[in-house]
């Protein structure tokens, strides 16, 4: 859910088995928390526990096969 206060699902879908990395940032850029993943061909779906984090805005930002997506995500 979104905003959120517990925890949140990240979905990522692949063309092909790879690697991807997912990066959580506060307004400012700053990276809260940086993971490197191992996806595979389809949908991925990956918990992020948000219950340490302040309220506020922050981005998920997932680099798969070279590119970068981004998705907004309010912590209560």
């Amino acid at each position: 859910p979104n905003p959120a206060d517990g925890s949140v699902n990240i979905v990522l879908n692949a063309a092909k088995a790879t690697k991807a990395t997912l990066t959580i940032s506060n307004m400012v850029g700053q990276a809260i928390t940086t993971s490197d993943v191992n996806v595979v061909g389809g949908n991925n779906t990956f918990q992020l526990d948000v219950t340490s984090y302040t309220s506020g805005i922050y981005f998920v930002n997932a680099v798969v096969e070279g590119k970068t997506y981004s998705q907004k995500l309010i912590v209560k």
